[in-house]
């Protein structure tokens, strides 16, 4: 049987709390990449479970994007706030 491409798609879960950025999805191995609003790159975290938690404790609160890339192609990206 084969699906339309959009019913295959999967929107990971991705939060702040705690001074971490949580993730859960399906889609793994994946890679976790968090940038400033001016676009450098500050973290980065290979993921290879379905939930794991990153580490952000170290930034200063403000707005972050946070990427998740799957294979070579961004698959998702999110803003969060930490605060």
């Amino acid at each position: 049987v084969s699906y339309p491409e959009h019913l295959n798609e999967y929107k990971p879960l991705i939060y702040y709390s705690g001074n971490h950025i949580h993730v859960k999805n399906n889609s793994f191995p994946a890679k976790i990449e968090v940038y400033s609003l001016g676009g450098k790159l500050l973290k980065e975290k290979h993921v290879l479970c379905q939930s794991e938690k990153i580490d952000i404790s170290s930034l200063p609160a403000g707005l972050y994007f946070v990427k998740m890339i799957s294979g070579d192609k961004p698959v998702y990206t999110q803003k969060i706030m930490k605060y």
